[in-house]
């Protein structure tokens, strides 16, 4: 999976973390032009990466989703660089979390997904809300009906915690890598 990489500190410490780092190939967010997305089974967009570049590259991200890509996003989205539903910078009740069962979060509960986030997404008919707080506010969701690919978009930050050694994030961490590393069927090549 391509790990996007802004140069900030705890983006590097996750990247090389022992459990996470062998799974991601760093990608300097100055390469994104440059790089062909489908050669990795994902790209993983941390939070604080850098809003101009992928602002820049919006038309290349919403390519790779239309071609059958994944992209995990952590990032707040506060330009329209990534196609999702609304973001805002709104507290979450995380008192009142709730996770959806679905593969993508199976087994983790609640308290498993219990720190802060950075604002909240607005729920979507066509999106899968994974973890919401019940009353409104989308913490992470996944989107597989826009395109041919999956967007999975939150406003947690579990590469951030573990980039700074925390360990409370790594439960989430797991069972998303392991989501993304499933086989899904991607789309056939047109004639």
């Amino acid at each position: 999976m391509a790990g996007l990489y802004s140069g900030v500190h705890f983006q590097r410490a996750f990247y090389a973390d022992p459990e996470f780092g062998s799974g991601f190939a760093v990608l300097p967010v100055w390469e994104l032009a440059a790089t062909n997305l489908l050669d990795h089974e994902g790209l993983w967009i941390p939070r604080e990466s850098n809003q101009n570049v992928l602002m820049a590259n919006r038309d290349k991200l919403a390519r790779y989703l239309i071609d059958g890509g994944t992209i995990v996003c952590f990032d707040e989205v506060n330009q329209p660089w990534l196609p999702v539903r609304t973001w805002r910078l709104r507290p979450a009740r995380m008192e009142t979390l709730r996770v959806a069962d679905h593969p993508a979060v199976a087994n983790l509960t609640p308290e498993q997904v219990r720190w802060h986030s950075h604002g909240a997404y607005d729920p979507d008919p066509k999106a899968t809300t994974l973890i919401d707080d019940g009353r409104g506010a989308v913490i992470l969701f996944l989107d597989e009906a826009s395109f041919p690919g999956a967007l999975m978009a939150g406003t947690l930050d579990p590469d951030c915690h573990v980039g700074f050694g925390a360990e409370r994030t790594r439960p989430l961490l797991r069972a998303i890598l392991a989501w993304v590393r499933q086989p899904r069927r991607l789309p056939m090549a047109a004639d």
